[in-house]
């Protein structure tokens, strides 16, 4: 393009007219084709970086659904298998728990309630008029603080 020829002599040669056409298509033909390649690189460069782009977000979605479905599924029969057991010890428990204090106290009371705890406590007690005459209140006091007592040390051992 640095050459350029006066209009003058454009006009008189035809000859030199369609050479200088031929050799501005030829021109225009071989910067076509090489943009042609650099279109297309660009168009393979963009299409690689869509491809990469694409590539690495399935990449993401994958690992958070795989994340999430993780975590999901192990909490998920850890509730179901920890509900079950939950109720069945939780009713187990509480039945125990109902059941232990209520026994404890009729055993207390059926050992205290024999004739024999009643002749023991009453040869534990003084030979004092005031008793001797009050031997009966005295000996239901006396197995009230034994049972109340066994009570305490059983239900906290047990």
């Amino acid at each position: 393009m640095a050459k350029s020829t006066p209009i003058a002599q454009l006009q008189t040669q035809p000859q030199t007219k369609n050479n200088d056409d031929q050799l501005v298509n030829e021109i225009l033909e071989e910067i076509e084709q090489s943009d042609k390649p650099s279109q297309q690189q660009q168009q393979q460069q963009q299409q690689q970086y869509m491809l990469q782009q694409q590539m690495l977000q399935q990449q993401q979605l994958q690992q958070n659904e795989l994340n999430q479905s993780n975590k999901e599924p192990e909490k998920e029969p850890e509730k179901e298998s920890a509900k079950e057991p939950e109720n069945e010890s939780t009713l187990l428990d509480t039945i125990k728990n109902n059941i232990r204090q209520p026994l404890i106290v009729g055993i207390i009371c059926l050992l205290l309630s024999t004739h024999h705890s009643t002749d023991l406590l009453s040869k534990v007690l003084p030979n004092k008029e005031f008793i001797v005459n009050n031997v009966n209140i005295f000996i239901g006091l006396l197995k009230m603080l034994i049972s109340s007592i066994l009570f305490f040390v059983i239900n906290k051992t047990l």
